[in-house]
Formats: structure tokens, sequence, C-alpha cells
């Protein structure tokens, strides 16, 4: 690591206290699925937090990702991400409550569709409110599944291997 003399240690120890692994992506579970409509819920766990011991930004993100393309597929499309605006409202303290995440679709057009996502803790606040706008990449057919997460890493493998480059 090359650090600029011009930083004290303390900025440089901050900083890599900055980087930490972020899991608990399993915790999350599925507790609606209807038509543009889908609720995920999770209790909060050390491997979702930050160094400050809130629920981690990158997790919000994550899974408020996959709540808005749930709810579209739900839809009948295959949805790709185009855009995503997050307001973080109040912090998610990590202290095991359970945390609910509600996702909408507020506007399905042939290509496009605009979803709400909100983050709600046990005290019924609203944590975080995120929008989504997404791309149909083409609608669903029954021959041709989401692909699981094993067929996802083969293709991401093959990728790497035809540019010549190992996956990690």
């Amino acid at each position: 690591m090359r650090v600029d003399g011009g930083l004290d240690e303390q900025r440089v120890q901050g900083c890599l206290n900055i980087l930490c692994d972020i899991g608990g992506f399993g915790d999350v579970e599925c507790e609606v699925l209807e038509p543009g409509h889908v609720v995920l819920a999770f209790d909060t766990s050390s491997a979702m937090r930050n160094p400050y011991g809130d629920l981690h930004g990158g997790f919000y993100m994550t899974v408020s990702d996959m709540a808005a393309c749930m709810a579209v597929y739900t839809n009948g499309s295959k949805p790709v991400t185009l855009q995503c605006n997050f307001n973080f409202c109040e912090g998610i303290h990590v202290n095991g409550q359970r945390v609910t995440v509600d996702a909408r679709v507020l506007r399905k057009g042939k290509t496009i569709q605009v979803v709400n996502v909100e983050f709600i803790d046990e005290a019924g606040i609203v944590c975080l409110r995120s929008s989504f706008t997404t791309f149909a990449k083409k609608e669903l057919a029954e021959e041709d599944p989401f692909p699981t997460q094993e067929e996802s890493l083969e293709t991401v493998r093959a990728f790497f291997a035809e540019a010549g480059r190992e996956m990690r």
C-alpha cells in the first residue's frame, strides 16, 4: 500500500477501518410475493454492520436492489437496474431487531418500471426510502427462468476465462 506522507497514522488507520466484509444477505427472508409488490425481512446481525455498529449502507443498497428487481420480476419482466436513489432517513443500529423491506412498483411501462423501496424498523420508522428505475431486459418465458446463483457464477467465470483472467 502506498500512503502519502501528508496523512497521519490516525487518518490512515481510520480509512483502513472502513474496509470491512459485509454479510448476512443469506438471512434475508421473503415474506410477501404478489404482482408488483415484495416484502422482505431480516434480523440485524453483526455481519451487516458498519464500523459504527449501524446497518452498513452497502447492505441497504444491495437488499434494496434485490427487492426492487423481485418486485419487477413478479410483473413478468427480467429487470436490469438503470438508476437508483437513496434517502437515508434514520440509522438502524445492529441489535438483533427485525427490519422489513417493502418494495412496490409505482409505474409499470412496457420496458421501464419505477419501484419504491422502504426499510422499516421494529418501531415502524421508515429508515430508508429509495427509488429504482428498471429496464425490462425481456419478458419472462416458462422455458427461460431467472438463473440460479450457480448459473450466474458460471456465466461470470466464463466471462473471466474469455478475458484470460481467473475469477477470485
